[in-house]
């Protein structure tokens, strides 16, 4: 990494003050860090560039050593970065040289970014470089002592704090401290073999669990707007419009778990509670949906699929956000692709290439479900179908649209009015969630936002499910997609 120079070999310093609040040479001391009060008092640490000029000396004569008018510096910015949160930038004039933060507790990772501008605010390279600096933790006396990172020179004494690839990441906390774009905070890129954010995991755009016919399609991390617009057609009340950002990727099931799936895991299982064709439609066939099981009887199956594979994967059921996020798939309508257009009577247009619902669902096998429409003298007998039988979504999921609801992780309850990371839902209830609509319902009870709940013991005709999974062993264990 570079490191700040002068053609004179001078050298910049700086003084940290720990005072409440932050302020550097006349800049605002507006922010409040109450979370970052110092546990034993003031303290008073020095930020020491090594160079010629003595450490006892270094302040007084430090920032005089830098000629401004000679270097074109107008400005020097200070940003300080405090267990990956962000202060600054703070600007002042390029011979103030005093700069102050209060409230750093024993034991405070820091890093300082150092940039020197000129008039036009621009990066001034030629005498000084943009440099980040990064200190060790705050010890018990309170002092600082900031020594620089090259890429070519590491600090013996202290080499688990160094940041040899100048990402912002310590040699302890990156798994490869050679290359800035592999880091705790990258992006992953799937399918280069390469884990990027240092999980353990280098990530794929899907894997399939062969012996089942198990597909989990990648997810990537984003933000949506959950719920539903005031104005859209059968919207209810507990749909209220709010922002969720999901920080992680995941893996979704392209279809919902099927009924020769649900019966080669029940089958090597030991646990015999569980019934090997709980289905109502049994004569759909094995590449159906399973139906007929409560939330609770998923949770065994979950734990008879995982001891199945030895521990090479962890399975579960997705959260509410993490199920609507996959099923819009980049939309913000009722459908995946686009609006209801036929909410009562009538086949729908749109829904009919992603779903089956009650306008497209009759079958031919016994035993199934009646339904008539007395508005329009409309009746059939309806039943579930062979998984991924319409159209998928953008993202190549199945049937997020009707077939069978599916369930989810979360209790039921009010969403929140505000901005949210992560749901997880809350932490009890009486109710579970399941989503998606079914080959028994409306077009409006398909949409994305549509929520129904039934007891984790309940069942229906119409209950089924898909899973989250995750390779637990890297890339073993699972094949890639073409």
């Amino acid at each position: 990494m570079p490191w700040l120079t002068s053609k004179n070999s001078h050298y910049l310093f700086c003084v940290l003050t720990l005072t409440f609040g932050i302020c550097a040479c006349g800049t605002d001391n507006t922010h409040d860090f109450k979370s970052k009060q110092s546990t034993t008092g003031t303290y008073q640490p020095a930020l020491i560039f090594p160079g010629d000029i003595p450490r006892e000396a270094s302040t007084a004569q430090a920032v005089t050593g830098i000629d401004c008018e000679a270097n074109q510096i107008s400005t020097i910015e200070f940003t300080f970065n405090m267990n990956e949160s962000s202060h600054g930038p703070h600007s002042f004039a390029c011979q103030d040289h005093q700069a102050s933060i209060k409230g750093i507790p024993v034991g405070t990772d820091i890093r300082v970014d150092v940039y020197a501008y000129d008039d036009n605010h621009v990066a001034v390279l030629y005498g000084f470089e943009i440099t980040d600096i990064h200190a060790g933790q705050v010890t018990e006396g309170g002092e600082i002592e900031m020594k620089p990172v090259d890429e070519n020179q590491s600090d013996n004494d202290n080499d688990n704090q160094t940041d040899a690839d100048g990402d912002g990441f310590s040699a302890d906390e990156d798994c490869d401290d050679t290359n800035a774009d592999i880091n705790p905070n990258a992006a992953e890129i799937p399918d280069n073999g390469i884990d990027e954010n240092c999980d353990g995991q280098a990530e794929l755009s899907s894997f399939t669990i062969a012996d089942l016919g198990m597909v989990f399609v990648r997810i990537p991390p984003g933000e949506f707007d959950m719920g539903s617009p005031r104005q859209e057609s059968g919207r209810d009340d507990d749909e209220t419009l709010h922002r969720v950002r999901l920080t992680q990727a995941y893996y979704l099931m392209n279809t919902e778990v099927t009924q020769g799936q649900w019966r080669m895991v029940v089958n090597a299982t030991a646990d015999t509670t569980l019934d090997p064709n709980p289905s109502y439609f049994t004569n759909c066939g094995d590449d159906c949906p399973v139906e007929w099981v409560t939330w609770n009887e998923v949770q065994l199956f979950i734990r008879a699929l995982e001891e199945m594979y030895q521990g090479a994967y962890e399975f579960r059921l997705p959260t509410e956000a993490q199920w609507e996020y996959a099923a819009r798939a980049g939309s913000d309508t009722a459908f995946s692709g686009g609006p209801v257009t036929v909410p009562d009577s009538g086949l729908d247009p749109v829904l009919d290439t992603l779903g089956w619902y009650n306008r497209n669902s009759d079958v031919g096998y016994d035993p199934c479900v009646s339904y008539a429409d007395s508005s329009d003298g409309y009746s059939a007998c309806l039943g579930s179908h062979p998984v991924a039988g319409k159209i998928p979504n953008t993202w190549g999921i199945y049937d997020m649209h009707g077939n069978v609801y599916e369930w989810y992780r979360d209790w039921y309850g009010d969403y929140p009015t505000g901005n949210i990371t992560d749901p997880q839902g809350p932490n009890n209830g009486t109710w579970r969630l399941l989503r998606g609509g079914s080959m028994e319902e409306g077009a409006d009870d398909c949409r994305s936002a549509y929520r129904r709940t039934r007891r984790p013991d309940d069942t229906n005709t119409d209950c089924g499910f898909r899973l989250v999974g995750s390779p637990l062993n890297n890339l073993t264990g699972y094949e890639t997609q073409n």
